[in-house]
């Protein structure tokens, strides 16, 4: 029985692994497309699950290729991804890949003109401060925190409206983190 076992979850890890370099072999848009995109947290948590750092990585820095897209909705959906993927990657204590998922939204926060999609990456990026936070790593939460703050109260962000959005960014990273921190007391 436990040889059975341990032969299914090679063959499973196998499996799992060739369906994830076939996805890697397209062009990146195609993974944006909304019916394989319903399949990817599910990808994701297998991944994360039988600790395929490298897997994930990969399929992180092939969904980031969206974010350069001239069209606005690849990048949106590209965020939205990222946004799931640095859920389900602390969710596994991946840190590494989640790293570089809040690493690429933060160079995409950088330059990103489009307001709504600003909005939602401050959302995904006080998420990834959250996460790090609750890891104790603190230099990559106050990175990340670094930025947001700086568009929040500089003439540092690329459009009008993102003081306001990276300003409730971290409204909502400070309530959230304070709740947390005083249940604990």
């Amino acid at each position: 029985g436990r040889t059975s076992g341990t032969a299914d979850a090679a063959a499973d890890a196998a499996s799992l692994e060739s369906r994830v370099l076939e996805l890697l072999d397209r062009p990146s848009e195609e993974l944006l497309d909304p019916a394989l995109a319903s399949s990817w947290p599910a990808l994701l948590n297998l991944v994360a699950g039988l600790k395929e750092e490298s897997l994930a990585e990969r399929l992180v820095e092939k969904v980031s290729e969206n974010l350069t897209a001239p069209e606005a909705v690849r990048r949106e959906a590209a965020v939205q991804w990222l946004r799931q993927c640095i859920e389900i990657l602390a969710s596994h204590k991946m840190e590494k890949p989640m790293s570089l998922a809040v690493e690429r939204l933060v160079d995409l926060a950088k330059v990103e003109t489009e307001p709504v999609l600003y909005g939602q990456i401050t959302e995904a990026l006080q998420i990834g401060a959250t996460e790090d936070l609750l890891r104790l790593r603190f230099e990559e939460c106050a990175r990340t925190l670094l930025l947001l703050r700086q568009h929040a109260f500089a003439d540092t962000s690329p459009s009008p409206r993102h003081p306001s959005l990276a300003l409730h960014a971290l409204g909502i990273f400070s309530q959230r983190n304070v709740n947390a921190l005083a249940s604990d007391a």
